[in-house]
């Protein structure tokens, strides 16, 4: 392991590179990353970059924001991970752009983990676990958001504004995989603890978390 590290490094300096990764890459891709994180950790560390050369680990969506960001470097992907609500067909540029034209004049929130062309639709785009800050904080009294169906859930409970939800926001097949009935199971183990969940998670899981946060914030 000591071995392939330096030689990655060695690589690094000679050819101007380094490598992004976020947190949810394996450990060992950790230990010879330049930046780590999560999506806000990574898309504001990322925008300081002055190498030639940006080796992306982490789900393809992110690749394609950080090419629009620096369309003078080269961007690498070596493993094409796919996020499957990044590339769902009914977050497409042409059922959104419908969806947007029955409510004109009410501003479209985005949620990050959205197709590219998708996003340039939006008003505004809201990172993990800031949804309901970033439509709380819209000049507008009704709004409209596109993105993943568990964390609308979250908005519905939490925001004071009118939010009409896109129908078709599809699930997180990972956070959605986990059951009200997991979360009991733990609490039979531990005692004394507090829930830390994802706001992809189901909305039962939602409603007794004690904090709903984007996985930079669990970490921190």
């Amino acid at each position: 392991m000591k071995e392939i590290i330096q030689k990655i490094n060695e690589l690094k300096e000679e050819k101007n590179a380094i490598i992004v990764s976020h947190h949810y890459a394996p450990r060992e891709i950790h230990k010879v990353s330049d930046i780590l994180g999560d999506s806000r950790g990574v898309y504001e560390k990322v925008k300081e970059v002055n190498a030639d050369i940006i080796v992306t680990i982490m789900p393809y969506f992110f690749a394609e924001i950080i090419k629009t960001i620096h369309m003078d470097k080269k961007v690498l992907v070596p493993v094409k991970s796919e996020c499957p609500v990044a590339n769902h067909s009914a977050l497409s540029f042409e059922k959104i752009n419908e969806f947007k034209k029955k409510y004109p004049n009410i501003p479209l929130i985005c949620y990050t983990t959205s197709p590219l062309e998708t996003k340039l639709l939006a008003d505004a785009l809201a990172f993990p676990g800031e949804v309901v800050k970033v439509i709380e904080n819209i000049n507008s009294e009704k709004v409209l958001f596109v993105g993943e169906r568990n964390c609308s859930e979250e908005v519905l409970m939490k925001s004071t504004k009118n939010v009409i939800i896109y129908p078709k926001n599809p699930v997180c097949n990972v956070y959605s995989s986990a059951t009200i009935e997991d979360v009991e199971r733990i609490k039979k183990e531990y005692d004394d603890f507090c829930l830390m969940v994802h706001p992809e998670c189901r909305k039962e899981i939602l409603e007794i978390a004690d904090y709903v946060c984007g996985t930079g914030k669990c970490m921190n």
